[in-house]
């Protein structure tokens, strides 16, 4: 039996140093994606020194609280780098990331 993993989405307010902005976070079977992204860097920010650097991400800021909805469940990616990938998450530094799904999530696909 194939086991289904759950996603569901964190919307909450966070300080990110430019005052209180809204933020979409995905949770993975109840684990923050951030906090999956830091299981999996850890070792290597360890290795060159920067352990602090393992999952400093944050939720992406939403300027209406509606427009996530296309970045994650349609055809409305939030794409940043110009190389089509959707971004998951953004840095707590403000930059956003669309690597995190590749390290993250797909040594958990199937397929």
């Amino acid at each position: 039996m194939l086991a289904v993993d759950v996603v569901e989405f964190h919307v909450r307010p966070a300080e990110l140093g430019v005052g209180e902005v809204i933020t979409v976070t995905p949770l993975v079977n109840g684990v923050s994606l951030v906090e999956l992204a830091r299981v999996v860097e850890l070792s290597s920010a360890t290795e060159h020194g920067e352990p602090g650097l393992a999952g400093a991400y944050a939720g992406l800021v939403v300027d209406e609280l509606e427009q996530w909805r296309g970045w994650y469940l349609n055809d409305e990616p939030q794409t940043w780098f110009g190389d089509g990938d959707s971004c998951l998450l953004g840095c707590t530094c403000g930059d956003v990331g669309s690597d995190v799904g590749r390290r993250v999530l797909a040594p958990h696909t199937a397929g």
